[in-house]
């Protein structure tokens, strides 16, 4: 069987956890699945040989390709690991959040002019637990409708997501609910880690600048700061995290040039390590939504600031409302919202609500690939 991961990444760490989880748990399931994914400019080679993944022959928007395919021999696609599209039996849609209003129509559009040549071939397509929505485009709508219409399953990371589906496409019993899927990953703590008493991270995320209204890309930085001089002030470690690409590495770098680098920049290649860095910690303020994920799965108390309606329903589904935070936010209240999750009796509590919840997530994703493998076969 292959098996097409579709929308994967490898710059957002958060992109890559979802690309592991899934192939940790199907190849659980089914060892002798393939991976394949469509290659773009940003894949680096060195990644796609550390997962074995096979890279698909496909152009967007063309039957080009169907020509090149056929005369590649056999020997010479397996030899450079290509796959043709013919050859895909399954579609995992791994966007994450990437349909709705605030990316515009083109993806939609595309992925439902896809949508329509996989259903021609039978091939069976699930899209995986992501945020969506909202949406008030007709064309969005439209294409929208016929994908929930016509996948297999497609899974809704929280209740505000599925609503959002709900409103265009009906209630569908092929459309359900799912949390983020990458809580069942175990991170990787590395043998030589040495991070100095009480470890607290920070983790940047430059949509924070590039998608959020000027009032609060004005001050982001400047929040974050904040955060980094308090919980340095009560006697932790602070950690910046670096959890995307370069744009978050330079916030991390900016930011701990104004607090007197006081806080240590951290960037690791490998996402599982990350998950057990973040893990390791006694606390986390992050706007890096898997990020969040990590520390919340595995007890962290942590404070979210975020860009999109995901923020707050994760922080819903672990019990932990109060976690989101805002960078507007005025420093008395700011400073109440740090003691939350850094103060040793209400740390613990967090701590304590957050593994409970986080059962409940796990469970739900045992079921949700148990539905998933029922459509695999």
């Amino acid at each position: 069987m292959i098996i097409e991961l579709r929308n994967v990444g490898f710059v957002n760490k958060g992109a890559e956890l979802m690309l592991v989880a899934v192939m940790e748990r199907v190849s659980k399931e089914f060892p002798d699945a393939r991976f394949a994914i469509r290659r773009s400019v940003y894949d680096p080679n060195h990644k796609i040989k550390e997962y074995g993944l096979l890279s698909k022959i496909g152009i967007e928007r063309t039957e080009a390709p169907a020509i090149i395919q056929n005369v590649l021999p056999d020997g010479f696609m397996d030899r450079f690991g290509l796959v043709r599209d013919d050859d895909v039996d399954v579609v995992l849609d791994v966007s994450g959040f990437a349909y709705g209003d605030q990316w515009g129509p083109r993806n939609a559009l595309e992925t439902c002019r896809e949508f329509r040549k996989w259903a021609s071939r039978d091939r069976k397509v699930v899209f995986m637990p992501q945020a969506f929505g909202p949406f008030s485009t007709n064309d969005i709508i439209e294409s929208m409708r016929e994908i929930c219409n016509g996948a297999n399953l497609l899974f809704a990371r929280d209740e505000r997501s599925h609503a959002n589906l709900t409103q265009i496409a009906g209630d569908l019993d092929n459309v359900r609910m799912a949390p983020d899927f990458t809580n069942a990953v175990e991170g990787v703590v590395p043998v030589d880690y040495e991070p100095g008493p009480r470890p607290f991270c920070i983790i940047p995320n430059s949509k924070m600048v590039s998608e959020t209204e000027r009032a609060v890309s004005d001050v982001y930085v400047n929040f974050l700061a904040k955060c980094v001089n308090r919980v340095h002030e009560l006697g932790f470690q602070p950690l910046l995290i670096v959890h995307g690409g370069k744009e978050d590495l330079r916030i991390a770098k900016q930011i701990a040039i104004e607090t007197g680098n006081i806080a240590k920049v951290m960037q690791e290649d490998d996402p599982k390590v990350i998950k057990g860095l973040i893990g390791a910690c006694q606390g986390c303020i992050a706007s890096r939504f898997h990020g969040l994920v990590s520390a919340l799965s595995q007890g962290v108390p942590a404070l979210g600031a975020g860009w999109s309606h995901k923020y707050e329903m994760l922080f819903n589904s672990y019990g932990f409302p109060e976690g989101v935070v805002s960078p507007l936010i005025d420093e008395a209240e700011l400073m109440l919202k740090i003691g939350l999750v850094t103060s040793e009796e209400s740390a613990k509590e967090v701590s304590r609500r957050l593994l409970h919840y986080s059962d409940a997530q796990k469970k739900a994703v045992r079921e949700m690939w148990l539905d998933v493998f029922e459509v695999l076969g």
